[in-house]
Formats: C-alpha cells, structure tokens, sequence
C-alpha cells in the first residue's frame, strides 16, 4: 500500500521509537522497500540495521549458547 510506504519513508515510526517488521510472501518486495525506507532514514541523519530473519535469529540463538544473551541483543539496540 503506498500510504503505508510514504508514513515509513517520512520516518514517524523513528521518532516514537517503534521497531519495522515487514512480513510478505516471497517476491513481494520487503527488502526494496525496507531498503528505501532506511535510506530514507540515514538521509534524514539516522543510523539504520539491517537483518534477515535468519540472521537476527543466528544472532539470538549464538548469545544464547554462549551466555552472553544479555549483552549481543542489548549492543543492537543500542547501536
């Protein structure tokens, strides 16, 4: 829906502090749009992460294994 794609690229969701997940079938253009909306985002001066759903959950599974759960999904917050 291009309403939807012109709130995120305007950045409101930023300022209230909310987290973007965008969930599709495959094909459907996720990553382009999220790609848009955060360089949207670095343009208006934030910084922006990126993560596949296998990659964050990779992420969260290591922290858990190696006791440090505390401290990976706090350092990406954070950053």
């Amino acid at each position: 829906d291009q309403a939807q794609v012109d709130e995120l690229v305007g950045g409101d969701f930023i300022h209230r502090k909310d987290n973007l997940v965008v969930i599709a079938q495959s094909g459907e253009g996720k990553s382009h749009i999220v790609c848009a909306v955060g360089r949207q985002a670095c343009l208006q001066g934030w910084r922006v992460r990126y993560f596949a759903d296998g990659e964050l959950l990779r992420l969260f599974t290591a922290a858990l294994v190696d006791k440090t759960r505390s401290r990976k999904p706090a350092a990406l917050i954070r950053s």
